[in-house]
């Protein structure tokens, strides 16, 4: 426990920065609190206003904990507003979506190639090869098919 003893606003700084780079690397948000937490501990250190390692661990939990529920309230709202609600859903995103089946399907749960991709999709009655259907809907990632009027 001697190393924290000689804690200085350097140990800090370091701390801070790899928060921030872990932050940026795939914590999306809920480091950055942690880290402009230990930036406010680098500067009271600096400026010699925590001497004490416990002060320092104390100011950096709490700061940093504050800091967090903040940022993450702020982000919240920010994050909140988009123009593109459905970016991940890709369910929502294949609605409309027409195309031509290959094989003859019977009601009922199927895979099916859409595109580029196999989908696991609901049909309400049977299509043969060659129709057209149309996708109306989607409950998790079954997708709901239609017959289309293209």
């Amino acid at each position: 426990m001697e190393w924290l003893d000689n804690l200085s606003y350097w140990h800090w700084l370091v701390l801070g920065t790899l928060l921030l780079a872990a932050d940026i690397l795939g914590m999306p948000g809920l480091l950055i609190g942690l880290a402009m937490g230990a930036y406010l501990v680098a500067g009271l250190v600096f400026a010699e206003m925590l001497l004490n390692w416990q002060g320092m661990l104390i100011t950096f939990a709490l700061s940093g904990l504050i800091l967090t529920l903040l940022f993450t309230r702020l982000f919240k709202r920010y994050n909140d507003k988009t123009d593109a609600p459905d970016l991940n859903n890709f369910s929502a995103q294949m609605i409309d979506t027409e195309f031509s089946v290959t094989e003859d399907y019977a009601a009922g749960k199927h895979r099916i190639k859409i595109n580029d991709t196999v989908w696991e999709c609901m049909l309400e009655n049977s299509v043969q090869a060659g129709d057209k259907l149309k996708v109306s809907g989607y409950q998790g990632n079954v997708l709901q098919l239609v017959p289309s009027q293209y």
